[in-house]
């Protein structure tokens, strides 16, 4: 909806996949990420059925005040506001 959610998505990503070192780690994660798809966080991510935007999406909303399932807010716990507890 603007720069601050666009920039937020996009952080949610590399905070998501940041534990990866090589390539071949990255193809594994972003597999295994996009299992994790789950409907009705946002329209973008039910095209893509992919975990990956459904926990940056998820991730922006949660930011943004607004109610997410309980799954989604476990995938951005896991993926995302892990790296805060370090």
């Amino acid at each position: 909806k603007n720069i601050e959610g666009l920039v937020s998505h996009e952080i949610a990503h590399v905070l998501t996949f940041n534990n990866c070192k090589t390539w071949e780690e990255f193809e594994d994660a972003e597999w295994q990420v996009r299992l994790k798809y789950t409907t009705g966080v946002s329209e973008y991510a039910d095209v893509s059925h992919d975990g990956a935007e459904t926990i940056a999406e998820g991730f922006v909303r949660i930011r943004n005040g607004e109610n997410v399932p309980d799954k989604v807010k476990d995938l951005v716990n896991q993926y995302v506001e892990r790296w805060k507890k370090l």
